[in-house]
């Protein structure tokens, strides 16, 4: 406890005012790996995999395609964007083009 506690700007004494903030639910819990069995010793790792498993399309949208790949082969954690927009406009012209700068 704090011995000289003063009462902060709402009235509050300081040891009140001071407190943890809420838990953050978009902070992972588990921090392992998923990765293929063996992967983690030294001779799996030196190794390139032989077949690699294409994306899974996981969200096919009018406006969104999203592919997902779980990487258990070099067990290293990693995440990687690749974003591609395509406006309407451009199908009309450069003269358009220019007009939306």
């Amino acid at each position: 406890a704090l011995k000289d506690s003063r009462p902060t700007s709402d009235g509050l004494d300081v040891a009140q005012a001071l407190k943890l903030p809420v838990l953050n639910c978009f902070i992972p819990k588990d921090f392992s790996l998923r990765a293929a069995e063996g992967s983690g010793t030294r001779a799996a790792r030196s190794r390139l995999p032989l077949e690699a498993a294409p994306p899974i399309l996981i969200l096919d949208g009018p406006l969104l395609h999203a592919w997902h790949k779980l990487d258990r082969d070099f067990a290293t954690p990693r995440a990687n964007v690749l974003a591609y927009a395509h406006l309407p406009a451009y199908d009309l012209g450069p003269e358009a083009v220019v007009m939306m700068r």
